[in-house]
């Protein structure tokens, strides 16, 4: 690994701040916490990598076409500082799985190889130079978790997402009713996470099922109680063998379809409050006043402006920034812990005013969010906005339709080879480097050694002029809104908002690439740069247009137009 990215991969460990109080980076969470202390070995390292691993699936040629799904797995470094997590030139894209349908749980039979490589990598690790130390040594890495969405969720985790026990953080006690009307199911009962003396636990008509809630909360679940679990769920041997489709599964195995190797078509604009909503809480026997009728009725508008405050944006005391808050950068612990007592709330509140068709499995899940930021840390660092613009690139890279997958993996390969090369070429001498790096050599260096070569014992015949300049400037800079340059006056941009007369427009004739150029733009600042011995230098700080492509500007017998959108 280069110098630079050596050093980013221990900033977790020897640069970033820690006072508890607050998260900033996944370091700070409880799961990174946790799984130090047990891996006490992998963690003396900082250079140990852990991965998160994100899938998703796409369409490669761009539309909303379902006819042709492409699935891809990407490996994300989360040792890195928060300013390259996430990014493009740090993510690993390990897999493509092609097909004109998704794989389903037989992604198991794709992910297998990698799923190898992981092991290798955690058991017995690989040797890796590290540039800042001049040292070679032994790497190891760790998943930690996936980034999916809810759907792709069930295909990696073996926990089927669709059904009566939905919900896989309350596992075997999610709470769900079915709808005999709308023909779905429901998810409600949130006032079990209420505190044990809250008045709405002994309420009965303002809620759907009209009884007292006298149940404490589902415990948290810990990774042993979930192998637990999985040992009651069979090995399924995926294919397209008539004996391994679909299985109808046995009381104990709960929601798990499978044992992962890695171990909500929610419609725009569908209304949740239709006759069959209102059919479904005549059949329950509650809240007569919102059974079908054919005038809808007073009372529930009535309930909503009770419930919802829009001077104070606020809905049942919950603040509306509360859900922008839990996706800030910067977290800290005891907002945190307001907000898992906010949207407990607040579902409350929302099971008192919307009809129960409302409730989807999304709706439920907000409930989970705070605690689960809480065990992994920030949001930015596992949500899905990278993973979607990361899909938008690979879309680009389609040349050949009728071969998508070569496509794709040849554009990626060619940007992959130009950033490794990018972050090596300048600590490689070449004759190509030195060509590329001249002018950032130039920028860096020259001003230490034209100092060093006037100002120095060994220079001889130096003008005052040149010693002058060699010491530098004051270090303050005078700025001015016109000048007098070989008898053409200028005056900058704003200047010129109060006079009749323009000034501002400047040309210069210069080269880009080898080809003679006119460059054209308009003044900003006129800046004085003051030496010793009274000597001065002035620079025009400028906008520059864009006519490098011969179409930003018009040249007619009189006058050149320049597009000045272009800069």
């Amino acid at each position: 690994m280069s110098k630079d990215i050596a050093k980013d991969m221990r900033w977790h460990k020897d640069e970033r701040l820690e006072d508890g109080d607050y998260l900033r980076h996944l370091a700070d969470s409880i799961v990174w916490k946790e799984f130090d202390k047990k891996h006490a070995w992998f963690a003396a390292d900082s250079r140990n990598v852990r991965l998160g691993l994100a899938s998703d699936e796409f369409n490669p040629f761009g539309n909303m076409s379902t006819s042709y799904s492409m699935w891809l797995v990407v490996l994300m470094p989360y040792n890195l500082p928060p300013w390259r997590c996430m990014k493009d030139p740090y993510m690993i894209f390990s897999l493509l799985i092609p097909g004109h349908k998704a794989p389903g749980n037989k992604i198991d039979v794709y992910l297998q190889p990698l799923v190898d490589d992981l092991k290798e990598l955690w058991n017995e690790g690989i040797k890796t130079y590290d540039a800042s130390t001049q040292h070679s040594f032994k790497l190891h890495a760790a998943l930690l978790w996936t980034i999916n969405d809810f759907l792709a969720y069930a295909n990696l985790s073996g926990w089927s997402t669709k059904g009566k026990l939905a919900c896989p953080i309350c596992n075997e006690n999610t709470e769900s009713s079915y709808l005999k009307s709308s023909h779905k199911l429901c998810y409600m009962g949130h006032r079990r996470f209420l505190p044990q003396e809250h008045n709405w636990r002994k309420k009965k008509k303002e809620f759907f099922d009209g009884t007292e809630e006298h149940r404490i909360a589902p415990n948290e679940l810990s990774g042993d109680q979930l192998l637990q679990q999985l040992m009651n769920v069979p090995k399924v041997q995926f294919g397209d063998d008539e004996a391994t489709r679909k299985r109808k599964r046995t009381k104990i195995e709960l929601n798990w379809t499978k044992k992962s190797t890695l171990m909500y078509d929610s419609g725009k604009g569908k209304n949740k409050d239709t006759s069959k909503a209102q059919k479904d809480l005549e059949d329950m026997g509650i809240r007569k006043d919102l059974h079908l009728q054919k005038l809808f009725p007073d009372g529930y508008a009535s309930n909503i402006s009770r419930c919802v405050n829009t001077n104070e944006r606020t809905i049942s005391g919950m603040k509306s920034h509360d859900f922008h808050d839990l996706c800030s950068r910067t977290l800290k612990l005891d907002v945190l812990n307001q907000m898992k007592e906010d949207i407990v709330v607040i579902l409350c509140k929302m099971e008192m005013i919307f009809p129960p068709a409302f409730f989807d499995i999304m709706v439920h899940l907000a409930l989970h969010l705070p605690r689960e930021v809480e065990l992994v840390g920030p949001v930015q660092f596992r949500w899905m906005y990278p993973i979607e613009r990361f899909l938008g690139k690979l879309k680009r890279f389609v040349r050949n339709r009728a071969r998508p997958e070569g496509s794709i993996a040849e554009g990626y390969l060619s940007v992959e080879c130009l950033t490794f090369c990018s972050m090596y070429i300048r600590e490689i001498e070449t004759v190509w480097s030195c060509i590329i790096d001249i002018d950032h050599k130039h920028e860096v260096e020259f001003e230490n050694w034209f100092k060093d070569r006037i100002c120095g014992s060994n220079a001889t015949n130096v003008s005052k002029e040149l010693y002058s300049l060699a010491c530098g400037s004051d270090a303050l800079v005078a700025v001015y809104q016109g000048c007098i340059v070989n008898n053409v006056r200028f005056h900058t941009k704003d200047r010129e908002h109060t006079r009749r007369t323009q000034n501002s427009g400047v040309f210069v004739s210069g080269e880009d690439g080898g080809t003679k150029t006119n460059y054209y733009g308009e003044l900003r600042n006129v800046l004085e740069l003051t030496y010793m011995g009274n000597n001065r230098v002035y620079l025009f700080e400028c906008d520059w247009w864009d006519t490098r492509d011969g179409t930003g500007m018009q040249r007619d017998e009189h006058c050149t137009s320049v597009n000045t959108s272009r800069t």
